[in-house]
């Protein structure tokens, strides 16, 4: 799994949630989705193609690769892991919980993300 920065992911679980949503995604859409600026966007766009955690087609439509829908699936596995932390000991919100486990999973070793989440068991269990 490649070390993304929170903003990186960000764009990836914002990407995926517009293709659930609509055929086809473009700079503009994730522009509008997270409220910057479509030079920004498109940026970090390029950034995650020259990653190769997204591709585009002819006509600018953005596409998750294997290696982007990998990092999708870690984080949610990660989400899954952390929620009951976060929204049953701790009483945040669905959207607090989502955050800070988005800040955890890019900011952690992944040895470190490992115990947490043995422990995070160990507590719920």
């Amino acid at each position: 799994m490649k070390r993304l920065t929170t903003t990186q992911l960000h764009y990836l679980l914002t990407i995926n949630s517009l293709l659930k949503d609509e055929r086809k995604v473009r700079c503009i859409d994730v522009a509008v989705m997270l409220g910057v600026a479509r030079a920004t966007a498109s940026r970090m766009i390029g950034l995650l193609i020259e990653k190769k955690l997204l591709w585009q087609d002819d006509r600018k439509c953005l596409y998750l690769t294997a290696d982007g829908n990998q990092q999708i699936t870690c984080y949610t596995t990660l989400l899954n892991h952390f929620s009951p932390l976060f929204t049953d000991i701790l009483h945040l919100s669905r959207e607090d919980t989502e955050a800070c486990s988005l800040v955890l999973s890019t900011s952690l070793e992944p040895e470190t993300l490992q115990r947490l989440v043995k422990s995070i068991k160990h507590i719920s269990d």
